[in-house]
C-alpha cells in the first residue's frame, strides 16, 4: 500500500518595508540601474524644489532673502495669513476665489465631457461620409499650443476691433439684426446674471439631499464589502466610533492651553499658529511640531494593537470619564461667546465634548460582529468618506440656515464665501468659458472615440435580439464599457482646468478687478507681482491639498479604480 508523504511546509514570516526593499533592488538591479540617471535628474529639478518650498513656507522668505539673508520661521503664520485675508494684495479674497475655481472646474469639465462624448457618439457612426477628416480637424484646437490659443480668443474678445464685435457688426449689416457691436467683454463689471440671492437657500437644499443621499445608501449595505474567507478577526462599528473619540480627544489636547508664557496660557494651536506671542522660541515649536502628531498616531496606533476585551475595558472607563466631562463642560463651559467668537483654547473644550459624547453614545451601540450576513463586512474607507461628507454637509445646511434665521434671509458663512463670485460670474468668465471649451473638448472626443471603437459589435446584436432600445443600449452597454477610459480622462481633465493658467493669464489677466482669476493665477501673482514667496509657497501647499481632496472625492464617486464589471 502506497502512501504519499505529507510535506511541511514552514509559514514564511511577512517582510517589513526595508527588507523588501532590498530585496526588490536586488531581484531587479538592472531595471534599477537604468531608471537611475532619470531619477537623479528628477531629484533634482523637482524634488528639491519642492522640498525647498516646503521650508519656506514656514518662513518670512521674499525678495531681500534671494541675496543669502536667513528668513524667520514664523510657524503657520503665513498659511494663517492665506486663508484670512490678512495679505496686502489687491482684490484677494481666498474662499471666493477657491469657490470659483471649483465653479470653473465642474462646468468646463461638464462641458468638455458632454461635447466630447456626444461627437464622438455622432462620428462613431458608420453612415457619417467623411468622419475621420472630421476627426482630424476637430482635434487641432487640442493640438495648438495653449498660450497660442489664448492670445488668439484674447483677439477675438477685444472691444474695439475684436473679432467678434466685427461679426455681430458684419450680421447686422447683411441681416438686419441688432446685436451689440462694441460689446466690453473682457473688461465690463456688471454680471449678466446674478444668482448670489438664492446662493443660501441652494446650499440649504443641495446639502441636505446629499446628506439624505448618502445616509439612505449606508442604509442599503453602501458601507459593506465583502470579507475574505477565514480572514482575521475584523474590528465591529463600536471600535470604530472608539478610535474616533480617541483621536478626536487627542486633538482636543493640541487646543487645550497647557503652557504659559510670560505668564499667558497659550495652547499648541497658539505657538504654532501665530509665533509672535512667543517671540523666538523656535526650538518649543519645533519640538511641539513633533510632539503632538506623534501623541495622535500612538494614541490611534495603541486602539487598533489591543485585543478586543482590553478595548472593551478602555471603552467602559473612557465612556465614565466622558460622562463626567460631559457635565463639567456643560456645567462651566458652555456660553454664547463660545458658539458665536471661539477662541483656540474653547475650540478644544467644544472638540473634548465631542469626543465625550462619542465615548458616552459608544457604550449603546450593539457589540455587533465583525461580519454582518452574506459574508460581509464594514469598510473602514467607505465609512470614513460617508461619514466625513456627512458630517461636513450637514455643518454647512445647519450652519447656512441658522444664518439666514437670524440674518433675515441672508447668510454670509464661509460656505456661501464661497460662491460670492460663482454666484455673480462676469461676462469676462462666459469668454474664458468658451474659449477653454473650445480648446478642451477633442481631447475627450479622442479618449471617448478610441473606447467607443474597443467595444465589441456582439454585444449591440444580442441587445437589438432582446428587443432593447437604442437608450438602454447606451445606458447599459456604451456608458458602463467608456467608463475605464472615460473616468481618468476627467480626472485628468479636471487636474488640468483646474491649474488652467494659459486660458486665465493671457485673455483676461484675471480681469476685471481679479474676478476671473484663478488659484494657479493667483500664486503667480504673490510671486511675480508681490514678490512674497514664504506666502506663495503656503498658498501652492494649500492648492495642492484642495485639489488632492477633489481627486479623493471624485475617485470615490466615479469609482475610477475599479474595472467596469466590478460592483
Amino acid at each position: 500500500m502506497a502512501t504519499l508523504a505529507q510535506s511541511s511546509t514552514t509559514p514564511t514570516q511577512p517582510l517589513g518595508l526595508w527588507d523588501s526593499f532590498l530585496k526588490g533592488i536586488r531581484s531587479n538591479g538592472i531595471p534599477w540601474l537604468f531608471i537611475l540617471p532619470s531619477l537623479i535628474v528628477m531629484l533634482i529639478i523637482t524634488f528639491a524644489p519642492q522640498a525647498y518650498q516646503i521650508i519656506i513656507a514656514f518662513t518670512d522668505f521674499e525678495a531681500r532673502n534671494l541675496g543669502g539673508t536667513p528668513a524667520t520661521y514664523l510657524g503657520l503664520d503665513n498659511f494663517r495669513r492665506v486663508l484670512t485675508n490678512d495679505i496686502n494684495v489687491v482684490n484677494y479674497n481666498f474662499f471666493p476665489l477657491l469657490g470659483f475655481n471649483i465653479v470653473w472646474t465642474v462646468v468646463n469639465v461638464a462641458l468638455h465631457a458632454g461635447i466630447g462624448l456626444a461627437v464622438a457618439l455622432a462620428l462613431n457612426a458608420e453612415h457619417v461620409i467623411g468622419r475621420r477628416l472630421y476627426r482630424v480637424i476637430f482635434v487641432l484646437p487640442w493640438a495648438l499650443p495653449g498660450y497660442i490659443t489664448a492670445l488668439i480668443w484674447n483677439n477675438l474678445w477685444q472691444q474695439n476691433n475684436g473679432g467678434v464685435n466685427l461679426l455681430f457688426d458684419s450680421l447686422n449689416e447683411n441681416l438686419g439684426t441688432q446685436l451689440p457691436t462694441r460689446t466690453a467683454w473682457l473688461t465690463n463689471l456688471e454680471p449678466p446674471i446674478d444668482l448670489r440671492g438664492i446662493v443660501p437657500l441652494f446650499i440649504v437644499i443641495s446639502c441636505s439631499l446629499l446628506v439624505y443621499w448618502l445616509v439612505r445608501r449606508s442604509q442599503r449595505g453602501a458601507l459593506l464589502e465583502q470579507a475574505a474567507p477565514n480572514a482575521a478577526p475584523q474590528w465591529t462599528l463600536v471600535d470604530y466610533v472608539r478610535l474616533g473619540g480617541v483621536a478626536l480627544l487627542t486633538v482636543a489636547f493640541f487646543f487645550l492651553p497647557w503652557f504659559t508664557v510670560s505668564g499667558t496660557p497659550l495652547s499648541a494651536f497658539d505657538l504654532l499658529w501665530n509665533n509672535r506671542a512667543l517671540g523666538d522660541t523656535v526650538n518649543l515649536q519645533l519640538l511641539i511640531w513633533i510632539f503632538f502628531p506623534t501623541l495622535i498616531a500612538v494614541a490611534v496606533m495603541a486602539m487598533r494593537v489591543l485585543n478586543p476585551t482590553t478595548r472593551n475595558y478602555i471603552g467602559t472607563l473612557l465612556a465614565l470619564a466622558g460622562g463626567v466631562g460631559l457635565l463639567y463642560f456643560l456645567a462651566e463651559r458652555l456660553s454664547v461667546s463660545s458658539l458665536t467668537d471661539p477662541a483656540p483654547a474653547e475650540i478644544g473644550y467644544w472638540l473634548a465634548l465631542i469626543a465625550c459624547v462619542i465615548f458616552v453614545a459608544q457604550t449603546f451601540l450593539p457589540r455587533s460582529k465583525s461580519t454582518f450576513p452574506g459574508g460581509t463586512r464594514l469598510s473602514l474607507s467607505k465609512t470614513v468618506f460617508t461619514a466625513t461628507m456627512v458630517v461636513l454637509l450637514a455643518l454647512a445646511a445647519i450652519g447656512t440656515l441658522m444664518d439666514m434665521l437670524t440674518n433675515g434671509g441672508q447668510s454670509s458663512n464661509a460656505v456661501v464665501q464661497l460662491f460670492d463670485r460663482a454666484g455673480a460670474p462676469m461676462l469676462a468668465f462666459y469668454a474664458v468659458l468658451i474659449a477653454n471649451v473650445w480648446l478642451g473638448w477633442p481631447f475627450m472626443m479622442v479618449v471617448a472615440t478610441g473606447a467607443l471603437q474597443s467595444i465589441p459589435p456582439d454585444l449591440y446584436e444580442a441587445a437589438d435580439v432582446d428587443g432593447a432600445t437604442k437608450w438602454t443600449q447606451f445606458r447599459k452597454i456604451t456608458l458602463p464599457l467608456l467608463r475605464p477610459a472615460m473616468v481618468p480622462a476627467i480626472m485628468l481633465g479636471t487636474v488640468w482646468t483646474f491649474n488652467q493658467f494659459n486660458v486665465i493669464f493671457f485673455i483676461t489677466a484675471g480681469g476685471p478687478r481679479g474676478q476671473t482669476d484663478l488659484l494657479v493665477t493667483q500664486a503667480y501673482k504673490l510671486i511675480q507681482q508681490e514678490q512674497i514667496y514664504g506666502v506663495a509657497a503656503a498658498f501652492s501647499i494649500l492648492v495642492f491639498f484642495i485639489l488632492l481632496v477633489i481627486t479623493l472625492i471624485q475617485n470615490r464617486i466615479t469609482r475610477a479604480t475599479r474595472a467596469f464589471d466590478e460592483a
